[in-house]
């Protein structure tokens, strides 16, 4: 193909990634592009330009089935869904058919961006998705390998004047792929990991410099170049390497501390001649906010936890909810924990101070609880686990099946402890052991933020609430349900 229909296809590509019309439209310029893709090269192509560019034109369909799910959305469309889920199904698809090459570390970037889609769950993750799109990379030019033409004979090859060094860089932070705009913890060590691909590495410059500027002071933020070599057997174009840094956040305000990444190629001793960075250029470094940012893994808790703590961010101080939401969100992760491991199975005798052993024990172990976590008097009585302020009772039901409303039976000590130290904000477990004559649904079904009723005050100038976990134990193994008939609506027919 010509030089022209590449240009014709990465046009069409930018045209579709920096649309800011309404999302049906963007889907169908995604659709454009990946044509102008497949014409500029065709399927039946050999070789490793080839591969990417059609790895790029499968990433552009994507694009476009996450656009068509946000359109279903706003359209109420009842299955609005299916767009997402082939988007991730054919996103997942993409990312093992890279790994499975000889050498997927060439592909790393597009690796990276298989990966972010197939994991995107909001509109928020599909812009960032189409952000990093937009940076990935494609060949300058592409050399044909061979590949039989009408005559049987193989196409000739074309040599090309040489290329100016070029790097492609794609960033994962403790492992994990990231967006333009990163949240850590504060005074933690990150390990942040450069996946480099040098485009035309020239063997006479073999050591490469990978920086990571800013205006910003070692007091505020820590993160060292890397070196790397050249491979020493490194005949492919692009030739990849791998390196990692520690990452330190020391100090965080309302704006985000912005780093700059610049590579350069350079011999033993010799001067350094920078090169162009393509992929991730650039990265915004945020202190994690314990009151918007907790994550349990799981998205629909993430989702409840989000919600209570947005609701509370203006109704109490800052210190009290970033503690509130610090130790709302580990129980979470606890609970959730005990749930998948199934530690208090059908039949078993659990005295609530097991209970309380097992939930310290997995609440020491977090660490965003910073070891924070005692046992105190408060208001005539002793507590049971309090983080910063924050104290969080916990209890085991035998008898009765606890839904949120029955937990409203149990908030009148948490509530009195806070108040005994002056706090708004408490926390209550609630381990059910009642019999199970119906399964378990998921665990952010019994996870709410409740204000109760205060004595003298029907309208009270400072509420109390009580962020409420209820964890499902006494279960049986999962095929102790095979022929037990549960009752249940049938919600649609088949055709």
């Amino acid at each position: 193909m010509t030089r022209a229909a590449h240009y014709k296809a990465r046009a069409a590509a930018d045209a579709a990634l920096a649309s800011t019309e309404p999302p049906a439209q963007v889907a169908e310029k995604f659709e454009v592009a990946a044509a102008s893709s497949e014409a500029a090269v065709p399927d039946e192509e050999l070789g490793t330009t080839a591969v990417r560019w059609r790895s790029h034109r499968e990433l552009l369909r994507i694009a476009a089935a996450l656009q068509r799910w946000d359109a279903g959305v706003q359209a109420a469309e009842a299955d609005a869904e299916r767009h997402l889920n082939s988007a991730r199904r054919r996103a997942e698809l993409l990312r093992d058919r890279l790994l499975e090459r000889p050498d997927p570390d060439r592909e790393a970037d597009l690796v990276g961006l298989a990966e972010m889609a197939a994991r995107v769950s909001s509109h928020d993750e599909t812009e960032a998705f189409g952000r990093r799109l937009r940076e990935a990379p494609l060949p300058a030019s592409l050399i044909r390998s061979k590949r039989k033409g009408r005559g049987g004979h193989a196409a000739s090859q074309q040599p090309e004047a040489r290329e100016t060094p070029r790097a492609v860089v794609l960033l994962l932070l403790d492992d994990d792929s990231i967006g333009d705009t990163v949240r850590v913890q504060l005074d933690r060590f990150h390990r942040l990991r450069a996946l480099v691909r040098i485009i035309a590495w020239p063997a006479e410059l073999p050591r490469l410099t990978l920086r990571f500027d800013t205006v910003w002071d070692p007091a505020t933020i820590e993160v060292p170049p890397v070196t790397l070599l050249r491979p020493e057997t490194g005949d492919s174009d692009p030739l990849p390497v791998e390196g990692e840094v520690q990452l330190v956040l020391r100090a965080s305000g309302d704006e985000p501390v912005n780093l700059t990444i610049a590579a350069s190629l350079s011999a033993d001793g010799g001067e350094e001649t920078e090169i162009a960075v393509l992929g991730q250029r650039r990265l915004a470094v945020r202190a994690l906010d314990p009151a918007l940012d907790s994550i349990t893994g799981a998205e629909a808790i993430d989702e409840r936890l989000h919600d209570a703590f947005t609701f509370l961010r203006e109704k109490v101080s800052k210190e009290e909810l970033e503690a509130f939401a610090r130790l709302f969100a580990a129980v979470a992760r606890a609970a959730m924990a005990i749930q998948i491991e199934n530690v208090f199975r059908e039949g078993a005798a659990v005295p609530e101070s097991e209970f309380q052993s097992e939930m310290e024990r997995r609440l020491r172990a977090d660490a965003t609880l910073g070891g924070r976590l005692t046992r105190t008097d408060s208001a005539g009585g002793r507590t049971d686990l309090v983080h910063d302020g924050i104290n969080c009772e916990l209890k085991v039901e035998r008898q009765h099946a606890v839904s949120l409303d029955v937990a409203r039976a149990y908030l009148g000590q948490p509530v009195q402890y806070a108040s005994g130290g002056q706090r708004q904000l408490s926390l209550l477990c609630i381990l059910d052991m009642s019999a199970k004559d119906l399964p378990p649904g998921i665990l952010a079904n019994n996870v709410a933020l409740i204000e109760p009723d205060l004595h003298g005050a029907p309208k009270p100038m400072r509420p109390s609430w009580v962020g409420v976990v209820v964890i499902p134990g006494n279960l049986p193994i999962p095929s102790a349900w095979s022929r037990t008939k549960v009752p249940g609506a049938e919600i649609a027919k088949p055709d």
